[in-house]
């Protein structure tokens, strides 16, 4: 009976670690994945105000032309905070979910450690 509790509890600590490490995995991929989209979010927003600054040609078609290039851009720039939400809920949902499970392994091992010491009690 004790190997088998004792076999369940190290089996348990690994789970929990293993979960503490998954935790800390996800949340150093959201740490880089925000950081990219806000890296493109810069690049955007300093090609929007490279645009603002331009000359203006002043043909229709050439106004037309950079109309469109700026709506682009805009609408990259919305693209990109959308994604950047998705991730944040995405992240959220994850690790809502890591987090259960570890507390459900720690319940385990505290309710296996209970047991145990009720059990071999010297």
């Amino acid at each position: 009976m004790q190997k088998l509790i004792t076999g369940r509890t190290k089996t348990l600590k690994a789970t929990v670690l293993g979960l503490l490490d998954e935790i800390e995995t996800r949340e150093k991929l959201d740490l880089q994945i925000l950081n990219n989209i806000d890296d493109n979010l810069f690049e955007v927003h300093s090609s929007l105000s490279n645009f603002n600054g331009a000359t203006i040609k002043y043909t229709f078609d050439a106004i037309e032309s950079q109309n469109q290039e700026k709506r682009k851009l805009e609408k990259k720039v919305i693209e990109l905070e959308q994604e950047k939400r998705r991730e944040y809920l995405e992240c959220w949902r994850d690790l809502k979910d890591l987090r259960r499970e570890l507390l459900f392994a720690f319940k385990q091992y505290w309710d296996l450690a209970k047991k145990r010491e009720v059990l071999f009690e010297k």
